[in-house]
This record gives structure tokens, C-alpha cells and sequence, in this order.
């Protein structure tokens, strides 16, 4: 829109980074790729669906070069290997795959494209490979040759279970793992890809919620954002990629988009708008404590629907607490109820101690009940949540 859409921060000191400058491309940006003393920006625009962003100078970045592919189909992701781009785009009657020559970045140039058919979400490239997530229900990935970029084609795909899109895509070793759009199951599939051309499905996950980010932490575990406020930080164990089990999650009360993962953090997009990007990582000594933690109430049955009234705490320690709540009317359907708070939405929280309870006006019923508390700290000290009594009439 009107506002400023690319920042650049200062991530040294990861739990306090620091802003260093901005710039307004008068664009959505759909993907920062960077190389060198330059970021690569895929775009909406209709003449620059590739941006080129000098950040030589980090407080004054500028826009220093473009390329327009034929049509008006919005860029979506970029990937690179050596001095050549590939982007992505969405679906249109145009080649949805270029490769682009950035040896003089400041004018990218076509190498050769392919017309695909179908959104490609996100891309990966290895050597003279490409792997694409892509908006195709009937096959999730797909891989191109691009050892000759002026001939580049399609050498394989994989139709995974069910019909979800996919969202998201990254690669390690010959493990490549794909992000899918909410549905009925396996929002998260591993894939191996020893062969390039036959990839073989090994396992799935069925996660609930669409999949945005993936990021490899080495060949153990993968980190995740999803499009749910409720764990929207996932982190699996992938040792045995035929058996990922869920190692921990993370609320930010927010949206997950993409997500990057640097060995000791994890950097996540949110659409929060009051911290468009969260850090996720433990202390920096055994001795620290994390600085954000949630802890989820046992399900509670007061026997018939009620009038939940108030809700009370105690804490003690240094920091603060807020909570959210829901309700149902069973204990099934208390499992995917909307966590709300004051206002009765999941936008807010109760902060104030003895504040009236507003339930989530869409939910099944008032019978059952849960509480979350989220705690906040410094990370030298820690908030410790003592009791909470949450009062209620029939």
C-alpha cells in the first residue's frame, strides 16, 4: 500500500534487534532474496515483478535495478544458484519460471522461462535443479531442469495426499520438505529426492493449519509458521523422516508467514501489527529464562451450560501475565474452539485482575472451558503464576 515495505534491522543481538533503515517500493512484497551488497525482491508490480535494492548502505537502501516479465502475473518467490535468479510467479497464460542472469545487477537478464500452468508458491534450487510448491492440487511439486536455462522443462512431480496446495518448500540434503494449505490432512510432507525426477513421498503431518514457513535446522528437526495464532511456531524432530514427531511449539498470537532459522533463532513474519517480526530462541545462558512462554489449562466441565462471570489471578515474580479463554459445548469441540480474550475475540486479552468474562460469540457452548496464560519476562527474571479462579453462574 502507502507504507513503507522493506526494513532493514540490525540482528546481532537477536533479542534486541534494531532498526537501521527503509524504503518504500510502492509494492507487495512477496520475497527478499539476498546476495551480495544487493536484495532481490519479487513483487506485485505489474512492470517490476523483480526488484533490485542496493543495501551497501543499510541505513539508505535504494532501488537500483528491475525486470519486467511478460504479463501482468505477480512475482512469488525467488531462488538462486551462482549469478542466476530463478522467479517464480502466479499463475497466468505467461511462463511462470524464469531464470534471470544477475551477473550485472543492476540489469537483470532473461536467460529462459517455462510456462508451468499453475501458481508456483515458493521455489528451491540445487545445482541444475529447481523445485517448485505449487497451487496445483494434482501434483504439489514439481522439478525443472535448469542445467540450460534457455531450455528449461519440467522432469518431474508428485501428487501428494489429498488436494491441499502447496505453500511453502525448502531442501536438505535429499530431504525436501512442502507446506500445504489447510485441509483434511499432511499440511507438512517430507519428500525424498535422491532422484530428482521420481521424488518418492515418506511421511506426512497432519498439522491443522496451513503451512507458510519451513525452515532446516541440519538434518534433526524443521521449524514451521502457520496461519494460526495457537502454536503458529511449530519445531519437529525429523531424525527418523518417516516418524516427525512434534518437539515444540510456540504461540505468537499472531499469523506465522515465512520463516528462517540462523542455527541458534528462529526469525518468523507475523501479521501482528505491533511486532511484524518475532525471535524465537532460549536464553543465551542455561541460566536465562525465556523471555515468552504459554502454559494451556487442563479442559473443565462445569456439568451444564453456565454464565462464565470473571477471572482472577495471582502472580508473583517479575513480569506480567494475560490470558485468553474458550469454550464449547463438548470436549471435543473445546479442541478447535477460537482462543478469545476481553472483547471476545482473538485479537485481545484479559489483562485486568477480576475483569468480566466475554465468551467468543461463536462458540458451540458455554459447558466446557479452558484458560491459556501467557507469561512475559526480561529473561534475567520471570513472572510465576501462583493461582487463577475463574467464577461462574449457572
Amino acid at each position: 500500500g502507502a507504507n513503507v515495505d522493506f526494513y532493514i534491522y540490525d540482528i546481532s543481538t537477536p533479542t534486541v534487534p534494531t532498526y537501521l533503515g527503509s524504503l518504500d517500493t510502492h509494492s507487495d512484497i512477496h520475497d527478499v532474496l539476498i546476495y551480495g551488497n544487493y536484495a532481490y525482491v519479487a513483487t506485485k508490480a505489474n512492470s517490476d515483478e523483480l526488484m533490485v535494492i542496493d543495501i551497501s548502505t543499510k541505513t539508505s537502501p535504494v532501488v537500483v535495478g528491475n525486470y519486467n516479465a511478460s504479463g501482468s502475473a505477480d512475482g512469488t518467490f525467488l531462488a538462486r544458484e551462482g549469478t542466476t535468479i530463478y522467479l517464480g510467479r502466479k499463475q497466468s497464460s505467461d511462463p511462470e519460471l524464469y531464470a534471470l542472469d544477475i551477473s550485472d545487477p543492476l540489469h537483470p537478464t532473461e536467460l529462459g522461462s517455462v510456462h508451468y500452468g499453475s501458481t508456483l508458491s515458493e521455489l528451491v534450487a540445487d545445482a541444475s535443479i529447481v523445485y517448485a510448491a505449487t497451487s496445483s492440487g494434482s501434483e504439489e511439486l514439481a522439478v525443472f531442469d535448469v542445467s540450460d536455462p534457455a531450455m528449461m522443462s519440467q522432469i518431474g512431480a508428485l501428487n501428494l495426499p489429498a488436494s491441499q496446495i502447496g505453500h511453502s518448500i525448502a531442501l536438505q540434503d535429499t530431504l525436501l520438505a512442502i507446506g500445504r494449505d489447510d485441509g483434511d490432512e499432511q499440511e507438512l510432507v517430507l519428500i525424498d529426492v535422491s532422484t530428482p525426477s521420481s521424488p518418492v513421498y515418506v511421511a506426512g503431518v497432519d498439522v491443522t493449519e496451513e503451512v507458510s514457513g519451513i525452515a532446516f535446522e541440519n538434518a534433526s528437526f524443521i521449524h514451521i509458521s502457520t496461519d494460526t495464532t495457537d502454536g503458529a511456531y511449530q519445531r519437529y524432530q525429523i531424525s527418523d523422516p518417516v516418524n516427525p514427531t512434534l518437539d515444540s511449539s510456540f504461540d505468537l498470537d499472531a499469523e506465522g508467514k515465512g520463516i528462517f532459522f540462523n542455527g541458534v533463532y528462529a526469525f518468523v513474519a507475523t501479521e501482528d501489527n505491533a511486532s511484524e517480526l518475532k525471535i524465537v530462541g532460549q536464553g543465551s545462558t542455561p541460566s536465562d529464562f525465556v523471555r515468552e512462554g504459554n502454559f494451556t489449562s487442563q479442559a473443565f466441565d462445569a456439568g451444564s451450560d453456565v454464565s462464565w462471570d470473571s477471572i482472577e489471578w495471582t502472580l508473583s515474580g517479575t513480569g506480567s501475565v494475560s490470558f485468553r479463554i474458550r469454550t464449547a459445548d463438548s470436549e471435543d469441540n473445546l479442541q478447535t474452539a477460537t482462543w478469545v480474550g476481553s472483547d471476545g475475540t482473538a485479537q485481545s486479552t484479559y489483562t485486568v485482575w477480576g475483569q468480566s468474562v466475554l465468551t467468543d460469540p461463536e462458540a458451540t457452548g458455554q459447558r466446557w472451558f479452558q484458560w491459556k496464560a501467557l507469561l512475559m519476562g526480561d529473561g534475567s527474571t520471570t513472572p510465576v503464576l501462583e493461582d487463577i479462579n475463574v467464577r461462574y453462574s449457572q
